[in-house]
């Protein structure tokens, strides 16, 4: 495995903590949340190459390790803004991106592709968030339903701490609904992931009312979306992957659930890392005919 280095990437208002591993095209992934910091993504590091791939995580504003404050007006163009001082920071002047956003994350990942499309090769969205607010209280539902049903079977305490007097403890306690199979060894640890109350409740604030769906629609980039049924429903996934414009593949989960690079990590990076690997050999031969 590539070793990363670390550092602090200043941007108008915070500090962004970053960490990157290999040396060539650029990966950067954007963690989700709620309010949990980017450690999760960190597996993404076994894909970096010492020569032909670097791969990058950073923490978004407010969350671990960055400084900063969400701003609760206007939260997607301060995140896509940081978004793209990461890229400005790790990639060449001309260099497109390759982006991989997890839940909240695909939802940036995809917003950032249709604002900048000259700017990102690919988008690989794992689980994304939909285009839509009502989408997402749909799927919620659908996740409030998965965590009943495990507390009813014991896997899941009956009582739950509450975000504001332990977050790191609620999204333990409800860490195994996210997972098809809740004894996974995966489900019993946020992986060393840091949580923020303040920017856990600028972010639900902010996706109670949204909707994206014209600028997704701009998306040129190629973009593979993996569709997990559980616990948000495929609804979720699939609503984004129809939303985004470029040419869409759909990878259907079947036994991994919302972290699925966590629960099939052989079947998820490996899926990416194709993908990664074909755009590239698709952009080297336009680039030998032109």
């Amino acid at each position: 495995m590539v070793p990363a280095t670390e550092g602090s990437l200043p941007v108008p208002g915070a500090a962004l903590y970053h960490r990157q591993a290999g040396a060539g095209p650029a990966v950067i992934g954007i963690h989700g949340g709620p309010g949990l910091s980017h450690e999760p993504l960190q597996a993404l590091e076994v894909l970096a190459r010492p020569r032909g791939r670097t791969v990058v995580n950073y923490d978004q504003r407010g969350f671990g390790r960055s400084s900063g404050m969400v701003d609760e007006v206007a939260p997607f163009a301060q995140a896509v803004a940081d978004l793209d001082g990461v890229r400005a920071a790790v990639a060449g002047r001309n260099e497109a991106i390759h982006l991989v956003g997890h839940g909240r994350g695909g939802l940036l990942a995809a917003l950032y592709a249709g604002i900048h499309p000259d700017r990102v090769a690919s988008l690989a969205l794992i689980d994304s968030f939909p285009p839509t607010s009502g989408q997402l209280g749909e799927a919620c539902d659908r996740m409030e339903t998965r965590v009943r049903e495990l507390q009813r079977r014991a896997l899941i305490p009956a009582e739950l701490p509450s975000f504001e007097d332990d977050g790191p403890g609620r999204l333990l306690a409800v860490l195994p609904a996210l997972f098809v199979d809740p004894s996974h060894p995966a489900a019993r640890s946020l992986g060393g992931a840091r949580f923020s109350l303040a920017a856990y409740r600028a972010v639900r604030s902010a996706l109670r009312a949204y909707d994206v769906r014209l600028d997704v629609a701009r998306v040129r980039a190629p973009s593979l979306h993996f569709i997990a049924a559980v616990p948000f429903g495929s609804g979720m996934a699939s609503s984004m992957a129809a939303a985004v414009g470029g040419a869409t593949r759909r990878l259907l989960l079947r036994d991994a659930g919302h972290l699925a690079w966590l629960e099939r990590p052989a079947a998820v990076l490996g899926a990416l890392e194709a993908f990664w690997d074909e755009v590239e050999r698709n952009q080297s031969s336009k680039g030998e005919r032109s």
